[in-house]
């Protein structure tokens, strides 16, 4: 048994499962009730490898927005004329010809 601790689900709090099959090791929210999306993660040679990609959140600090933050960004957009998601397609798409 893995000695690192599991952290809980990043989307309802609740403690995941690590187990094994046939394809390999894995780690899995049980919470059917509480949890809308029952994240899992791919199989893995190890328990160890399972756990360490379960508990890997590289975005986990960059998850929240400071409200200031989000001001500033529609501010921006607003600026640009992006009212709503095909004026933020065009946008894209002009960004990405150089400005064409």
């Amino acid at each position: 048994m893995s000695e690192t601790k599991l952290k809980p689900c990043p989307f309802c709090g609740e403690e995941p499962f690590c187990g094994t099959d046939a394809q390999g090791w894995g780690v899995i929210c049980t919470s059917m009730q509480q949890c809308d999306v029952s994240p899992t993660t791919t199989y893995h040679e190890s328990e160890e490898d399972a756990v360490a990609a379960w508990n890997n959140r590289p975005n986990e600090k960059g998850l929240t927005f400071d409200a200031s933050e989000t001001e500033i960004i529609l501010a921006a957009l607003s600026l640009w004329g992006v009212e709503n998601n095909r004026d933020l397609d065009d946008l894209c798409e002009k960004i990405k010809s150089g400005g064409k």
